[in-house]
């Protein structure tokens, strides 16, 4: 069987026998005797075919850097581990090298059981990390003044919506007391996104927005809920200036927020948090109370 395997003709039209012995093996195969072949085209497919196989093994090969003498590399060893840090000593062939050991013992190696160490420069890290440092506080100086301004101008259009809400009765004018209402949460969601914006780093750009987007939406819902509710509730029960009317809106934005949560302890306590400082804030312009006193001359 060997033999006839032998003797078998390949893509390039001779037998390895003949590759080998320049000639044929008598065997039991049928055959037919043929001159002598011209090996100038045998060796042309042959060159191809080393050629093709190189190509396909090139293109998972990558080119190794080239040690010079004195660099620090670590041997492989046969468990698969490597060595101790030794020494280059020379380039003994272009893929082989010259290596002492740290116990002082001279062995060559090839190129692919050789590690080359790293050799960190103390000075290169020390502008890294000072560069890194500038950069940090550049951008950390950038994020405050853009929180200044951001929580200057909504600052601004909050007073602006506040004023506007109370200057209608309550169960008056309830589209415009809702877009006041609406402008307000919009305003406090957009200030509460960018400060958790700044306490926790975003991965990109786009997780920036969504958080920004999803603070300012639910907020502004909220602020549409209890101005509705409230302005309704006034209208219903016939009774203007009560602080029940700011605690029902109140808690009908908390039991909305807790639906959005999908949780009954966030919706309840959110309902009570809400609708008691809803109608605290209605005593207190009501009452005329302030937060503190007149400014000191």
């Amino acid at each position: 069987m060997l033999l006839n395997n032998r003797a078998i003709p390949l893509a390039i039209g001779l037998s390895p026998a003949q590759l080998l012995m320049n000639r044929e093996l008598r065997t039991t195969l049928p055959s037919i005797k043929l001159p002598d072949p011209d090996h100038q085209p045998v060796i042309k497919k042959m060159q191809c075919q080393q050629d093709k196989q190189q190509q396909y093994y090139n293109q998972h090969v990558t080119t190794l850097e080239t040690l010079n003498p004195g660099d620090q590399v670590r041997i492989k060893m046969p468990d698969g581990g490597w060595s101790a840090p030794a020494k280059v000593i020379r380039q003994a062939a272009p893929r082989s090298y010259i290596i002492q050991t740290d116990e002082g013992s001279i062995v060559r190696r090839n190129r692919r059981a050789l590690l080359k160490r790293k050799q960190h420069n103390i000075f290169s890290d020390l502008q890294l990390r000072e560069s890194i440092f500038n950069d940090t506080m550049t951008s950390s100086k950038g994020r405050e003044d853009s929180q200044k301004t951001l929580k200057t101008s909504v600052s601004v259009s909050l007073s602006r919506a506040a004023m506007g809400y109370w200057d209608a009765a309550d169960g008056e004018e309830c589209p415009s007391k809702t877009w006041a209402t609406t402008r307000i949460g919009a305003g406090i969601g957009l200030v509460g996104s960018a400060y958790h914006i700044v306490a926790f780093q975003p991965a990109n750009v786009v997780d920036a927005a969504q958080r920004a987007a999803n603070g300012t939406l639910t907020m502004a819902a909220l602020g549409a809920i209890f101005g509705v509710t409230t302005c309704l509730t006034a209208q219903i029960r016939g009774t203007e200036d009560d602080p029940l009317n700011y605690f029902i809106g109140g808690c009908a934005s908390g039991i909305i927020l807790g639906v959005r949560a999908h949780s009954y302890m966030t919706g309840t306590s959110a309902c009570l948090g809400l609708g008691v400082f809803a109608a605290l804030t209605k005593m207190g312009k009501m009452e005329g109370w302030r937060i503190s006193g007149p400014p000191k001359l």
